[in-house]
């Protein structure tokens, strides 16, 4: 059996960004529960010690996301990192939803997708 392609964090963060400003709802359901936003996503249980928290930018305050060292994690860490398609990496997305740049195995190009709802 074929192992199913997950999606990259880059694709989740995009994909929860263009439905966000898409649909009110969906921000307050995003703000208010993260973590069972990205449970619904991966269709699967995060581990229940792993923390999800929302941090939105403006449009003059970025934030800059410093991934652990996945040498200083243990393998139920490395296995959660894994759930996102691996999390070492950083993706710039556009207003429009558009990854425009990555670093270690992120996407780059287009991502639009129905699959959050």
């Amino acid at each position: 059996m074929a192992e199913e392609k997950r999606p990259a964090r880059s694709e989740i963060e995009a994909l929860l960004a263009e439905k966000a400003w898409e649909n009110e709802e969906f921000l307050q359901e995003i703000r208010r529960d993260p973590k069972g936003v990205i449970e619904k996503l991966l269709k699967k249980p995060l581990p229940a010690s792993l923390q999800i928290k929302l941090v939105e930018e403006t449009g003059d305050v970025m934030y800059l996301r410093l991934p652990p060292n996945p040498e200083n994690l243990t393998d139920e860490q490395l296995d959660t990192l894994d759930a996102f398609g691996g999390c070492i990496g950083v993706a710039v997305v556009t207003a429009a939803g558009t990854v425009v740049g990555s670093v270690a195995g992120a996407v780059v190009g287009s991502v639009v997708s129905d699959s959050v709802s």
